[in-house]
């Protein structure tokens, strides 16, 4: 009976030194993993951060070219109200462009004859 009682004491003794040493296994493991996923929650919240400051930009660019005015197809006076492509007024646009073309044109031609 006491050979029993020491092998069974002793077969307790490792089975619970390897259930031990699983369960600290895991909780490293699971430290490690909780510790990654912090890391690539913050490296992905500094991405959006920088996206969202590039979009901020780009929107200020945007909003400066378009204060420019400049006269082409892209000018918002130049969109009508259902959205479509307002060509008269585009139209009227090229005609001032045109008239202002010519009389550069005839003046260059009046100072070279003088």
């Amino acid at each position: 009976m006491g050979a029993n009682l020491l092998g069974e004491t002793v077969m307790f003794g490792v089975a619970a030194s390897l259930i031990i040493w699983e369960q600290t296994s895991r909780q490293y493991n699971l430290d490690d993993t909780i510790e990654k996923l912090k890391d690539e929650t913050r490296e992905l919240k500094a991405g959006i951060e920088k996206l969202q400051d590039d979009n901020e930009n780009l929107k200020n660019r945007l909003n400066q070219v378009l204060a420019a005015g400049p006269k082409s197809k892209w000018r918002t006076e130049s969109v009508s109200e259902g959205g479509g492509y307002n060509q008269q007024e585009d139209r009227q646009e090229d005609q001032v462009d045109e008239v202002g073309k010519e009389k550069i044109k005839v003046n260059m031609l009046k100072e070279a004859r003088t």
